[in-house]
């Protein structure tokens, strides 16, 4: 199933115009659907975009191996000058402002996009840093849920450029504007759904009950915490879609036993630096 969450009704037409998707809730949250697609419109702000991300993905199986993947779509501010109004970027990292938690999302093959991070806030009208290459202020808390529901791999956030920030113009963004921006890249936006979808269909199961074996040796030798499960879960994933192989080099860890959690921790971020090099 491909979810995808809007939060504007203009961020969304084209969309619901490609997929011919049809309205089924107006309430809590406007959604639309088709077969094998879902959209919702969650309004603006991380509360919003919360609740709207639990409320499509809760009916789903929490399954590393399911095909099931998750989109926050949107406009976004640039913050630095290499990202020009209208251009499409795959944010690579996503960056709570307030609450200093960035999340990460493992990108498994190349889409030929413009990567960058992005940092959410809750309010456009105050002074913020620019501590990333985009803003927005709602992706960071679709990320953070989505993450409850599914893996890293299965989670993106998508976004084009609608403003440059650091030209501080007080011009409102007309929802017109905003419908023609993604008119523009509505080919390029099915094509990453269809190529992501058809990568996670068309590829192994990235877990076999070995893969899931040598993970919970590894995660009882070092007395992993459970965050620290799911993050060796992602980095081992990650691993064996570049490699097509086990990561075996986990094996010497087995008989390794960490005196405290300090040391626990220095061995666990080697792991995730081998796995992710």
């Amino acid at each position: 199933m491909i979810n995808i969450l809007c939060a504007l009704r203009a961020e969304a037409e084209e969309i619901i115009k490609k997929y011919r998707l049809k309205k089924i809730h107006d309430k809590p949250f406007e959604i639309f659907i088709s077969n094998d697609v879902r959209l919702i419109i969650s309004g603006i702000g991380k509360v919003n975009a919360a609740g709207a991300t639990a409320f499509i993905l809760s009916d789903l199986d929490i399954d590393f191996n399911s095909t099931d993947i998750f989109i926050n779509f949107g406009i976004c501010g640039a913050l630095q000058k290499e990202y020009v109004v209208g251009e499409l970027i795959l944010c690579n990292k996503v960056l709570d402002y307030e609450m200093r938690k960035s999340f990460f999302t493992d990108i498994l093959i190349d889409y030929g996009l413009y990567e960058a991070s992005i940092q959410t806030i809750n309010n456009l009208d105050e002074q913020y840093d620019f501590l990333e290459d985009l803003v927005d202020m709602e992706a960071s808390a679709a990320f953070k849920m989505a993450s409850k529901f599914l893996y890293t791999h299965q989670i993106y956030v998508l976004k084009i450029v609608s403003d440059l920030v650091y030209e501080k113009s007080n011009e409102r963004i007309s929802r017109g504007f905003v419908k023609n921006l993604v008119k523009n890249k509505i080919e390029t936006i099915i094509n990453f759904v269809d190529v992501t979808e058809s990568f996670l269909k068309n590829n192994p199961p990235f877990f076999q009950r070995e893969d899931l074996e040598l993970i919970e040796e590894v995660s009882n030798s070092l007395k992993l915490t459970f965050s620290q499960q799911e993050q060796l879960k992602n980095a081992y994933c990650f691993y064996k879609s570049q490699n097509r192989c086990e990561p075996a080099f986990l094996k010497d860890y087995f008989i390794i036993k960490p005196e405290n959690s300090k040391e626990r921790n220095v061995i666990f971020d080697q792991i995730k630096h081998q796995l992710y090099s």
